[in-house]
């Protein structure tokens, strides 16, 4: 859980939707009754955050019971303020492309856009001067 970014590539290949997103915030929610212990989630994870614990829940209520497993604040875009994706993801993001030169100033800006305003952002330097394009 600590090392979870919150990627939710756990939640694509999760063939019971025993994992599952939160839906209003970054977040990852588990049901255990639903889960088959497929092992998909462990091997999907980039991050090695998922561990598996084969046991048997005695208690119903407990087995169908939504645990939340991590919840985290969501990074709003710097431009519209719509949030797009977990804070840790986007640090951790920022991290690895800190000394990359297609990061750099307005580029690392774009990091911290919804995809949205990312978009635009990019054409808007296009459409001033369209002729920047074709230099090499």
């Amino acid at each position: 859980e600590s090392d979870c970014t919150l990627c939710m590539g756990c939640v694509a290949v999760c063939p019971s939707r025993a994992l599952h997103a939160v839906g209003h915030a970054p977040g990852l929610n588990f049901i255990e009754q639903d889960c088959i212990q497929c092992g998909m989630c462990e091997k999907a994870c980039p991050e090695q955050a998922i561990v598996l614990m084969p046991r048997l829940q005695p208690v119903p209520e407990a087995r169908r019971a939504v645990q939340s497993l991590k919840a985290e604040e969501a990074a709003c875009c710097i431009r519209c303020a719509k949030p797009f994706a977990p804070a840790s993801l986007i640090r951790r993001i920022q991290q690895k492309l800190a000394g990359h030169s297609h990061f750099q100033n307005e580029a690392a800006q774009r990091l911290l856009m919804c995809e949205d305003c990312r978009v635009k952002d990019v054409f808007a330097a296009l459409a001033a001067d369209p002729v920047s394009q074709l230099k090499v």
